[in-house]
């Protein structure tokens, strides 16, 4: 297990994860979603290329409609 901060908390994951499984893992792979991962933000199609380490800090803001 590794330790990262999502959204401002410390969290642990297994190590060697790539973002769509901590995605999975954290319950929010069907949730329309902007991501940062240390401090930039990602586009969708980078996302399975990004993979977690140590200390990674990972924001995931919900996309919210309204009106």
């Amino acid at each position: 297990m590794i330790q990262i901060t999502v959204n401002g908390v410390p969290t642990e994951c297994a190590a060697g994860l790539v973002l769509p499984d901590l995605l999975v893992q954290l319950g929010l792979e069907n949730q329309p979603l902007i991501i940062e991962h240390n401090r930039a933000a990602l586009l969708k199609n980078e996302w399975s290329s990004i993979r977690i380490h140590p200390a990674d800090e990972i924001e995931f803001i919900r996309v919210v409609a309204g009106g």
